[in-house]
């Protein structure tokens, strides 16, 4: 017999926006509707400069998240960028498969912030190597 996996309750937006205040107090959030609006700088490092980052999410959907300053497309001027969507805004591509590595029973500010971080890290270090 198969072993029987619960059944995903999608945590709703309220949730998200509270604990998304709660990790991250400087951050800006709205609900419009079923759609949450979040905004705020990130650092990944250190080292790193800051970006303006907003994250959409309508509930029981995927989170979208975009760098709105410093532009993605501006930093890597006319080199070919790995990991984002062919989308307006460049939405980056955080995680494989949907509902394999995220789904709407995760929190956004423990998973989607964290993982935006770790992209932007990464994005660094590809412009400082890349040629």
């Amino acid at each position: 017999m198969r072993p029987r996996w619960p059944k995903i309750s999608p945590l709703n937006i309220a949730h998200q926006l509270c604990d998304l205040e709660r990790l991250y107090p400087n951050g800006d959030g709205r609900i419009v509707r079923d759609r949450l609006v979040w905004r705020r700088k990130l650092k990944p490092s250190a080292f790193s400069r800051e970006y303006f980052v907003q994250f959409d999410y309508q509930e029981g959907d995927f989170s979208t998240t975009r760098v709105l300053q410093p532009t993605i497309r501006e930093l890597a001027g006319d080199k070919k960028i790995p990991h984002v969507f062919n989308d307006v805004g460049d939405p980056l591509c955080l995680f494989y498969a949907p509902a394999r590595e995220w789904n709407s029973s995760m929190l956004i500010a423990r998973t989607i912030v964290p993982w935006t971080c770790e992209w932007l890290f990464h994005f660094e270090a590809w412009l400082f190597t890349d040629n």
